[in-house]
């Protein structure tokens, strides 16, 4: 069934409206991250800088118990009186301060309940140091658009020499870039997010906000302390590391360099309140005995251990869900008895998940009082099976909604997908192929994979700017052995990028290196395949039982239902070339040098974007073959229809109008 608005679990989707909550639920918890907010905005408003800042917390459960719903209330109860951030680990690689960061400015351009978080910065930090109210951010800033933009100017100037006058070490570039975004126009806006977040900028994006490059390292690290100190004292800055668990690996290479992230965050970075959440049983036994002493001592912080929904809780939540419900033909209990209230509410080990879960079967009318707050909601293997299908194939058909909108949406700024959540997808996509696995991971520029007794170097020319396409190129042709370069199909190199162009052609005439252009659906798949894979492992995804699915039964459907071994970015990270496809003779009712363009056009429509060497490979499985060359002057004829990039890809213009 389709779940109302108000039902939707806020795992699914942290930054929804607003999410059915019961107050006495993980109150403790709850209390204690809104007193280290508060404690750490006193402090920022007070002499003493260097008094001791809140430890790190740490909210730990069991599957479903509602650690990250703490997020979606956490947001009600704070509002603009906070900016906060949720961070997810990474898998291909190990989360650094600039991904770190990047998710920060990402998320400060989010709106929460009708405020853009930058704008409630912004608003909030000139309040502060005007000596007006920051609790009301959207009036402030209304003041402020009202004023002349010399009188504008002049406030904020003021603003930012009362701030490096408190705080000498802070980066002023950065500060005022930070504060003068709320008052960009829309493009200058998102440049300066991006800016601001540490991605590169192209040319254009540059020029709008009056930069030459993007930010250094040493200028990551001191952005996230300026944004913090600047931040303390109107709207501290709240980070909630979620879904630790997915940081556990054989070697701890990847928990390690989370200690050392949050110990950089606790003793440089240091105005910032930090919530660490985990499922209990990964936290005690494979995080925590992987970090050093010293990060331990860091990290560590007061534990709340979330407990489970008490029986006259589980009452409470299920009425306040039932409220949400239009049209209700009965009073609460219902879609229960009395009797089948009593036995759901006191099932041992009764989540909140699962307990959505049994008011849906009700409503659905599917199962009986009898079966409901039991382990066996279907009948026989089969079904339990098909129910399981179903479940899986609607959360991925939720990842890719989310995918398409984060690529939607960074293409509207001229940038690609975030590369280091590319890399998670290629490191999920690569544990389901046989005959190829990841070695190690530096960054989210290259990946090395062992491809059967070879090494191949994968890369990513992800760069927006031309110079750092072709230092990339030139770092292609620096590599040992096998290389895979991959760029996406949408982000052409322009044709003004000459000297970039000869450096990838130098770089392509490698014998031992294949060029990829990763299309745009295969881009989205990437992305869902690593979130799943990731709720997966942190037990987000549930059965039609309401248990956990394991990750292995996850791939399991993965593999027989979505066929990854046949997307053709498998293809290019296992080597397979695709052969020149053998054409039958033409027709001689046919136009001499062209293809029957329905057959072409009708595919490409379908596709959305797709290599040359793909539609040979289609047209020939559907009967109606032809040779490259034909396929090109067809695909050419077709006018403003078709747009090429580089040399062997291609994209509907009519497919992206629809």
């Amino acid at each position: 069934m389709s779940r109302p608005f108000a039902l939707v679990p806020a795992q699914a989707n942290p930054w929804a409206g607003e999410v059915v909550d019961l107050e006495s639920l993980h109150a403790d918890a709850t209390d204690a991250i809104l007193g280290a907010v508060a404690r750490l905005r006193d402090l920022g408003r007070g002499e003493d800088r260097d008094a001791a800042r809140p430890a790190p917390l740490f909210v730990l459960g069991t599957a479903g118990i509602g650690k990250t719903h703490l997020f979606a209330r956490l947001r009600r109860k704070l509002g603009p009186r906070a900016v906060l951030v949720l961070v997810r680990p990474l898998v291909g690689s190990e989360i650094t301060p600039r991904f770190l960061l990047g998710q920060i400015l990402e998320q400060l351009g989010r709106e929460s309940y009708g405020v853009r978080q930058i704008d409630a910065l912004a608003a909030a930090i000139l309040a502060v140091a005007e000596g007006e109210n920051p609790q009301f951010p959207r009036g402030y800033l209304d003041f402020l658009h009202s004023l002349p933009e010399p009188q504008r100017a002049t406030l904020v100037e003021d603003v930012i020499e009362h701030l490096i006058e408190r705080q000498p070490d802070l980066d002023e570039p950065f500060l005022r870039r930070l504060l003068g975004v709320p008052f960009m126009k829309p493009l200058a806006r998102a440049a300066a997010l991006a800016w601001l977040g540490g991605r590169e900028l192209d040319e254009p994006q540059a020029l709008r906000i009056g930069v030459r490059e993007a930010l250094s390292d040493d200028s990551v690290a001191r952005g996230l302390r300026t944004l913090a100190v600047a931040a303390a004292p109107a709207a501290p800055l709240l980070v909630v590391f979620d879904q630790l668990e997915n940081l556990v690996d054989a070697e701890g290479h990847r928990v390690r360099a989370y200690g050392n992230l949050v110990a950089e965050l606790v003793d440089v970075v240091r105005d910032v309140v930090i919530v660490q959440m985990a499922l209990d049983s990964e936290w005690q036994s494979g995080i925590l005995p992987a970090l050093s002493l010293s990060q331990r001592e860091r990290i560590a912080g007061r534990r709340h251990l979330l407990g489970l929904p008490r029986p006259d809780q589980l009452r409470e939540l299920l009425d306040l869900w039932i409220r949400e419900l239009p049209a209700r033909p009965a009073p609460f209990p219902w879609p229960f008895s009395a009797a089948a209230l009593e036995r759901v509410c006191s099932a041992p080990g009764m989540t909140p998940r699962r307990l959505l879960i049994d008011l849906e079967r009700a409503l659905e009318g599917g199962a009986a009082d009898d079966e409901l707050a039991t382990t066996a909601p279907v009948e026989s293997a089969e079904d339990l099976a098909a129910a399981e299908s179903d479940i899986l194939a609607a959360e991925w058909e939720q990842a890719l909604a989310r995918a398409r909108a984060d690529i939607d949406a960074m293409a509207e700024l001229d940038q690609g997908p975030e590369p280091a959540l590319i890399v998670d997808g290629v490191a999920s996509l690569v544990s389901l192929l046989d005959g190829l696995r990841v070695l190690k991971s530096s960054g989210p520029d290259l990946v090395v994979l062992e491809r059967g007794r070879a090494r191949v170097s994968l890369v990513l020319v992800h760069h927006p700017a031309p110079r750092s396409v072709a230092s990339a190129c030139k770092r292609i042709a620096g590599l040992k052995g096998p290389v895979l370069a991959m760029r996406e199909a949408w982000r052409e190199l322009k044709p003004t990028w000459v000297a970039t162009k000869a450096e990838w052609d130098k770089a392509r005439a490698r014998p031992d290196l294949d060029w990829h252009w990763l299309g745009r659906e295969d881009a989205v798949r990437l992305l869902a395949l690593g979130s799943l894979a990731k709720d997966a492992t942190s037990q987000d995804v549930s059965g039609p039982d309401a248990r956990p699915l394991r990750p292995e039964r996850v791939a399991a459907w993965v593999r027989q239902r979505l066929r990854p071994d046949e997307w053709e970015v498998a293809a290019a990270l296992l080597g397979k070339v695709a052969a020149e496809v053998l054409v039958a003779p033409v027709e001689r009712s046919k136009p001499a040098g062209a293809a029957s363009s329905a057959g072409p056009l009708r595919l490409l429509d379908t596709l959305g974007v797709a290599s040359i060497d793909r539609l040979l490979r289609d047209l020939a499985r559907e009967g109606t073959p032809t040779t490259r060359a034909q396929l090109i002057a067809t695909l050419r004829a077709a006018g403003d229809s078709v747009r090429f990039y580089g040399d062997g890809v291609v994209w509907s213009t009519r497919r992206a109008g629809r």
